[in-house]
């Protein structure tokens, strides 16, 4: 017999009617809905017969079609500040041993094409791991030095994985035409040279931007000659979270569904959710000499656990004391992702909130608000 069959299925109006019995004094409408930072309100309770159409079962289908095999894994990516490539290069070795699948090498101190990739890459075997970068200017040109250091040292490039991020970018600011054009002569499938970002704080409004963003480089592309079909594979997607807890599952989850519908606009018929690539990052509380260092651990830990839930590809938790004792900070922060894989088992099925109807029906209010306010930019 399943489980509960016993029990008799209520109605959301039964649950409603009982909810405003407990509350002596107050509505329902009055006392419990949660009017979010959005702009929308979220009902604290849903059912099957008010719930809006279920995206949980396309969206693990779509996700587990990327990651045969059980689950959908996500790389655990630790992000390293290059200040030596010799000290970068112990540090990365150290933790690719001990959990970390991915690491950044956070390049915007000094300019990106003078880096000594043979040091900061000394022992790495790029094929078994990711690696990103973060650089500044000169971003397509440490790209083409990458791809010649892999070649010199006989790796299979088609077969690196990883990413770059230009930084120093003004605030908002689309990738440029011209960067973007020299980094898509990467020639691996796996590694994504087009890193979208936004320094947009609320979830909608950040997925407003992104999208306006990748719609943007897309066109611009495309009159430069590179067809949206070798662009939109190029993408990552890149989310720098806060600490509303569900609405960041939502938002990711949106994320996946609004592209995928934006990428078949732009011709790709059979683009699915599964094939965006989300890096999530998690934001620390507070930073400077008041920041408290056990508030930015708890909210490290339940924003990874969002980006988890919500299914980021590649996750990044950066430390919680900012500046002070970097080896405890940079400790904890891999194995904050090693336990959510390892010992919390989340990797295990391709999409852990699907059949949560809050969060199918937050997912679709995301997306409602989101599509709206990224319609508003376009015109």
């Amino acid at each position: 017999m399943p489980l509960f069959a016993e029990f008799d299925q209520a109605t959301y109006l039964e649950w409603k009617n009982q909810a405003q019995a407990e509350l002596k004094g107050g509505s329902f409408e009055e006392k419990l809905p949660w009017a979010t930072p959005e702009g929308f309100t979220v009902e604290p309770y849903v059912s099957p017969d008010v719930a809006s159409q279920p995206w949980g079962d396309y969206l693990a289908q779509c996700l587990a079609a990327e990651h045969p095999g059980w689950g959908k894994p996500w790389r655990n990516r630790l992000q390293i500040p290059v200040t030596d490539e010799a000290t970068a290069n112990q540090l990365a070795l150290h933790y690719l041993s001990r959990g970390i699948d991915e690491v950044a090498f956070d390049l915007t101190a000094r300019p990106a094409a003078n880096v000594n990739l043979g040091v900061l890459l000394k022992d790495i075997s790029l094929p078994h791991c990711g690696i990103s970068f973060i650089a500044g200017a000169g971003a397509d040109v440490l790209a083409a030095h990458y791809e010649t250091y892999a070649r010199a040292q006989g790796y299979e490039v088609a077969s690196l994985t990883g990413s770059i991020e230009v930084a120093g970018l003004p605030s908002g600011s689309p990738l440029p035409t011209e960067i973007s054009l020299g980094l898509l002569k990467f020639p691996a499938p796996g590694f994504a040279p087009l890193d979208l970002q936004t320094d947009q704080r609320a979830v909608t409004d950040a997925l407003a931007h992104l999208l306006a963003q990748a719609d943007e480089l897309i066109t611009a592309l495309a009159a430069q000659g590179a067809t949206p079909a070798t662009v939109i594979p190029k993408l990552q997607f890149t989310r720098d979270l806060g600490n509303h807890y569900f609405l960041e599952i939502a938002g990711l989850r949106a994320l996946r569904l609004l592209f995928s519908d934006l990428a078949r606009q732009h011709g790709l018929a059979h683009y699915h959710p599964g094939l965006v690539r989300v890096h999530a990052r998690t934001r620390p509380w507070a930073t400077g000499p008041e920041a408290d260092a056990n508030q930015n651990l708890l909210s490290n830990t339940t924003q990874a656990m969002s980006a988890v839930i919500g299914g980021c590809n590649v996750l990044t938790v950066l430390p919680h004391q900012p500046g002070a004792s970097p080896d405890l900070g940079l400790r904890v922060a891999a194995n904050i992702s090693n336990l959510l894989d390892e010992e919390s088992h989340l990797g295990k099925v391709a999409d852990p909130s699907a059949g949560s109807f809050y969060i199918e029906q937050l997912t679709e209010q995301v997306m409602e608000a989101a599509w709206a306010k990224w319609q508003q930019r376009q015109g």
